[in-house]
């Protein structure tokens, strides 16, 4: 299976399209799994396609990836004193960037349910088994629960996605373990991110760690001390940190 930009482009992504070619060469090539992927190399924007009904849409959250990181949104370096691995980190980066990408997507036309591909779609095989540890821990505390598993567990749960029942309730049991302070917490960390125009990940990232007790961590966008922020930093807001 090859794509081309003819299968791809739609009348819903075609102004998307042009605007990150105007700014980048658009460059395809066959992902190696299920999954669609982009990767900005230089002036190259590199897209990963994989077979799917939904292909102009996917090729549009691709775009929509592109689009964020030309305007300067970059992952950052992180400094971990505790145990918290790459994947974790990676999980809420991804996240995050959805969440800012959303609504764009579906400023374009396209329903919800496209907004994942079917390999990211596929969660809920390991929603089951989280909700239920959560559970367990609940339980085995007796206790609400709290810190980075739940906090990531919330992002998963409530990630820009089409739900389906099985998920609701999920989400339902989720919420009769899970201390409430937290999920308000992330809750008014994510429409501050969303709201705002700043770009720089390193915020809403210490920000949720901070809001999941886990202060040995910092980010950085240029690998420097000057360039950290931490849990325990003073953090401005979004919207003052995009004014520096």
């Amino acid at each position: 299976m090859t794509y081309t930009l003819a299968d791809l482009i739609d009348s819903r992504n075609r102004g998307l399209y042009e605007s990150v070619a105007a700014r980048a060469t658009v460059v395809l090539r066959r992902a190696e799994g299920r999954a669609w992927n982009e990767e900005r190399v230089g002036n190259e924007i590199r897209i990963g396609y994989a077979a799917t009904p939904a292909r102009q849409a996917a090729f549009a959250h691709e775009l929509l990836h592109a689009r964020l990181e030309l305007d300067g949104l970059a992952k950052p370096q992180f400094i971990d004193a505790g145990a918290i691995g790459k994947s974790v980190i990676g999980s809420v980066m991804a996240d995050l960037i959805h969440r800012k990408m959303i609504e764009p997507f579906l400023a374009l036309g396209y329903p919800l349910s496209a907004f994942l591909s079917e390999s990211d779609a596929d969660l809920l095989p390991d929603l089951r088994r989280d909700v239920k540890r959560a559970e367990r821990d609940s339980k085995l505390r007796r206790a609400l629960i709290t810190g980075v598993s739940p906090g990531v567990l919330y992002l998963t749960l409530t990630s820009p996605r089409e739900v389906n029942e099985e998920e609701r309730k999920l989400i339902k049991r989720f919420r009769l373990v899970v201390d409430p302070a937290l999920t308000t917490s992330l809750d008014a960390l994510i429409t501050e991110w969303q709201s705002s125009a700043s770009l720089d990940l390193r915020y809403p990232l210490a920000k949720f760690f901070k809001v999941c007790g886990w202060p040995p961590i910092g980010f950085s966008n240029l690998g420097t001390s000057e360039d950290l922020i931490t849990p325990d930093s003073l953090l401005p807001t979004p919207t003052e940190a995009s004014e520096e």
